[in-house]
């Protein structure tokens, strides 16, 4: 059955992964899934994003980074706007997420940025998650 949401799917994957210290997970792959899995591995939440397969099979393979202690890096990923209730924000207007600690994932027209990346291009867009 079709999802309504498949980004939120992903981030409850991420959770959930996190949650019972799994290391690696597949997804089903779409261009913006794969947009937001490289800003989450430039970020240093991720480990690793890969692709696999072709067409209406191919899948993304993220590996979830750990810390020394076993602690999973990303702690909390929450989706802020959906597609019933988009919420977009001017650059402006973008508030800091955990007092700077934390960071917002945005869709642009430059595609998809962090908070302070956006900042900087002065660059407002749709908040997709927060994420710590």
């Amino acid at each position: 059955m079709p999802s309504t949401d498949p980004i939120a799917d992903m981030f409850t994957s991420l959770r959930n992964a996190a949650a019972v210290g799994k290391r690696d997970i597949a997804v089903p792959a779409s261009r913006l899934k794969r947009d937001i899995a490289d800003v989450l591995k430039a970020e240093g939440f991720l480990h690793e994003v890969e692709s696999r397969g072709e067409g209406v099979r191919a899948e993304l393979l993220l590996s979830l980074k750990y810390d020394q202690q076993g602690a999973p890096v990303l702690r909390h990923i929450q989706r802020i706007s959906s597609p019933g209730q988009r919420l977009s924000s001017s650059y402006k207007d973008l508030r800091r997420v955990r007092q700077g600690l934390g960071l917002a994932l945005l869709t642009t027209s430059k595609g998809i940025l962090t908070d302070t990346q956006a900042r900087k291009q002065k660059i407002g867009g749709e908040i997709i998650a927060h994420v710590w």
